[in-house]
């Protein structure tokens, strides 16, 4: 996993202010991440998957192109609090807006993210909400 956060990291690094189509590049080029020891996500597949403790069985969540994209730049900026305005630009490509506009198209995508990631809404456990500065992923 570290190898991999590593690389998807330097893709960021060299250019902080990637076009849409460095973004998909990123997409191919990413091999699936751990998040938890049972809880892996795969960007170039667009899912998560979920092993069940203790059983060979896995169980593959399906995510949308945006989703995917929110979460492997959340992943990429581990503990580190992103504004909904730095995620609707670097992960989702759009430019010129500001803050309520940026919270109205990245919050429903957190939301479903959180619940796809098995999150109980009132204590997030991996994407969390952080009062006036915006969302913070933390893998443990």
């Amino acid at each position: 996993m570290i190898s991999a956060l590593d690389s998807a990291l330097e893709m960021f690094r060299t250019d902080a202010q990637a076009p849409v189509s460095k973004a998909a590049d990123i997409h191919k080029s990413a091999s699936p991440f751990s998040i938890q020891p049972h809880l892996h996500f795969d960007p170039e597949q667009h899912c998560l998957i979920s092993s069940l403790r203790g059983s060979p069985a896995c169980r593959k969540i399906e995510l949308t192109a945006d989703q995917s994209s929110i979460l492997l730049y959340m992943v990429c900026h581990p503990y580190r609090a992103l504004s909904n305005r730095e995620i609707a630009h670097a992960a989702l490509g759009y430019e010129n807006l500001d803050e309520i506009q940026s919270r109205s198209i990245v919050r429903p995508h957190i939301l479903r993210l959180r619940r796809k990631l098995g999150a109980d809404s009132s204590e997030p456990t991996y994407l969390r909400t952080i009062r006036g500065a915006g969302y913070l992923f933390s893998p443990d």
